[in-house]
């Protein structure tokens, strides 16, 4: 158990991940720049203009749909008082 969760295990994950911390430390602060001045907002951005115009789409297919109804109403008014 020492071996897994202790001291032990400890100092063996120290010693196994230390040449990677070797050579990721120097490399963190262009990381760090990199990471945040990077536009994360474009692909959302992008995203979010589909969005509206299916929306749009969307609301003109019902307006659509419900002026059709209207008109029908009414024309199936117009021929039952007609008769």
């Amino acid at each position: 158990m020492s071996e897994q969760v202790g001291w032990r295990a400890l100092v063996r994950q120290v010693q196994e991940e230390a040449p990677f911390w070797a050579t990721t430390l120097p490399q963190l602060p262009r990381l760090i720049h990199n990471a945040l001045s990077e536009d994360r907002g474009a692909p959302l951005q992008k995203q979010l203009e589909v969005l509206h115009l299916e929306q749009l789409r969307l609301r003109r297919s019902l307006w659509l749909i419900t002026a059709l109804f209207a008109l029908s109403t009414v024309l199936a008014a117009t021929l039952f008082w007609l008769r």
